[in-house]
């Protein structure tokens, strides 16, 4: 059985000198397929709807956060620098498909998206992390460098940080017994949070002139502003403070004005982490 302990890794970076790839660029497919000297008449089937495979490299596209445009959703996500991310229906562990895009013999170039038809981000070459046995198979992808850090439309300074070492972290005592939660629609605000303080000195590669930045949606924003600040230690210097709020009917029409301005900022090229993005400050009145 796979064992991503067991797997060979010869890929030591994201990406070799000559790769005609950036990460943190975004393409279509044809423009992937032109870089990468893929045929027109090959660029259909799998091509076309998920993964391929070509010179011995598979290239991975999902949409993460949306359905794609067969109707599924995978439920893909980024947890932290990983990717959760689902094979098509039906697959399973022991198909040599499979196999050979778990080997760590093969390079995996996987692309993102959070809308249907629009352009892919690279997010460089990956490896599994972990694998779950399951159809459709469920893979944890690592990238040898970190996620997609692209550079600032507004600013030459290319932010890229050594991922962080592994930290011990203890939450809430367990609990037991069954519950129900009830969760009621109604009016929803979308935020944008500034970090503020002495940031320079906690992100020593922040470009002048830029602001972190965190957009989200909440029903009751100053209480989500309390619960951010409340993971900083005492007497830090640094805090969130809300800079913008917008009042949606719903939370879903949040959650989608929230997915908006995501994709734009991913679009426009600025560093995203999450819901948290390096932003010249002369961008923050457009937002």
């Amino acid at each position: 059985m796979f064992s991503p302990d067991n797997l060979e890794h010869p890929l030591k970076e994201s990406l070799s000198p000559s790769s005609p790839l950036v990460v943190g660029e975004t393409y279509t497919r044809d423009q992937i397929a032109e870089l990468i000297g893929m045929p027109e008449e090959r660029r259909r089937g799998n091509w076309a709807t998920g993964y391929d495979r070509w010179n011995g490299d598979f290239y991975v596209f999902c949409n993460v956060g949306t359905a794609g445009r067969t109707g599924h959703n995978y439920s893909n996500r980024w947890d932290g620098k990983l990717l959760v991310w689902r094979a098509k229906n039906g697959s399973k562990l022991h198909q040599p498909q499979i196999q050979d895009m778990l080997s760590g013999r093969y390079k995996v170039h996987i692309f993102w998206r959070t809308r249907d038809r629009g352009p892919f981000t690279f997010a460089g070459q990956a490896r599994a992390h972990d694998v779950q046995d399951t159809s459709p198979v469920q893979v944890t992808w690592h990238f040898e460098a970190e996620r997609p850090r692209a550079q600032s439309k507004a600013s030459s300074v290319s932010i890229v940080r050594e991922p962080a070492a592994p930290v011990w972290r203890r939450g809430p005592a367990p609990l037991t017994g069954q519950r129900t939660t009830n969760h009621a629609d109604g009016p929803d605000y979308l935020y944008i949070m500034r970090l503020t303080g002495p940031v320079e000195l906690v992100f020593p590669d922040l470009p002048p002139g830029h602001a972190i930045i965190k957009v989200g949606h909440s029903a009751d924003v100053p209480r989500r502003e309390r619960e951010l600040n409340f993971g900083f230690p005492f007497n830090c210097l640094l805090s969130w403070k809300v800079v913008d709020t917008r009042l949606y009917p719903s939370k879903q029409a949040a959650y989608n004005a929230e997915g908006a301005i995501l994709e734009s900022l991913r679009l426009m090229k600025h560093p995203l982490d999450g819901e948290f993005i390096i932003i010249p400050e002369a961008d923050l009145p457009i937002l």
